[in-house]
């Protein structure tokens, strides 16, 4: 059974994403849920896809 829950999504792809985006969507996620976000909310689905959208091909 595979989860594709965004931090799995995140996760998944973090190692072909260029320094940068790595480094905004880390902040962006430790922050959303240190001020007590939903890890499976809208906010986390929009970053997982930002994510999948900026990797590199390798």
């Amino acid at each position: 059974m595979q989860n594709n829950s965004p931090i799995d999504r995140i996760i998944a792809v973090s190692d072909k994403l260029p320094f940068a985006i790595h480094f905004y969507i880390c902040q962006k996620v430790e922050q959303w849920l240190k001020s007590g976000g939903d890890p499976q909310g809208e906010y986390m689905v929009h970053l997982a896809e930002y994510a999948e959208k900026n990797v590199m091909e390798k």
